[in-house]
């Protein structure tokens, strides 16, 4: 009977250090997890437009796969400029355009660099488009992995992106790339 008494306080004190390590790494875990939202709460918060008052886009031009892409924003919406006006995918077609008229950097890396550095040189992508208020270029280039960013060339200068710009002008337009 003594022995019973033993391991059931035995197996009581392991179960209660159980629980309590459970209870500590749980509170551990909130805790990162808030100090992480944080940090990436800051993060957004120092994010910056290199085009200021630039309003609405209502032309773009950019390359994916060789082929050069103009979409034209008219009274019926985003057309495809070729010999025929051709329409794409609206939502496709306006998702870019709202990449380029929001587009929003977290650093700026600095200029006279040399662009081949950060993949901005030959064989990069461009992208240029029109807004009611002016013209408008940039340059896709590498990521970095370490910062966790891309890189993004305008007027001279380069930043650091995220995805967007990049993943959103890699292919044809939607409703081009179908037919």
């Amino acid at each position: 009977m003594e022995k019973q008494k033993r391991n059931l306080l035995i197996m009581i004190g392991v179960l209660a250090i159980l629980l309590v390590t459970y209870f500590a790494l749980d509170r551990y875990n909130k805790r990162v997890a808030a100090e992480e939202a944080e940090a990436a709460e800051v993060q957004t918060d120092t994010a910056f437009s290199p085009v200021t008052d630039a309003g609405e886009v209502v032309k773009y031009t950019y390359t994916a796969k060789d082929v050069t892409y103009t979409l034209v924003k008219t009274d019926g919406g985003w057309t495809l400029e070729t010999a025929e006006p051709y329409e794409v995918d609206q939502e496709d077609a306006q998702k870019k355009a709202d990449i380029l008229g929001n587009l929003q950097c977290y650093n700026e890396v600095g200029s006279d660099l040399n662009l081949e550095d950060f993949g901005l040189g030959d064989g990069c992508q461009k992208v240029t488009w029109e807004t009611e208020n002016g013209k408008y270029e940039v340059l896709l280039g590498n990521y970095n992995a370490t910062i966790g960013y891309h890189y993004l060339a305008m007027d001279g200068t380069v930043y650091t992106v995220n995805d967007d710009p990049h993943n959103a002008f890699r292919d044809a337009p939607k409703q081009a790339e179908e037919e």
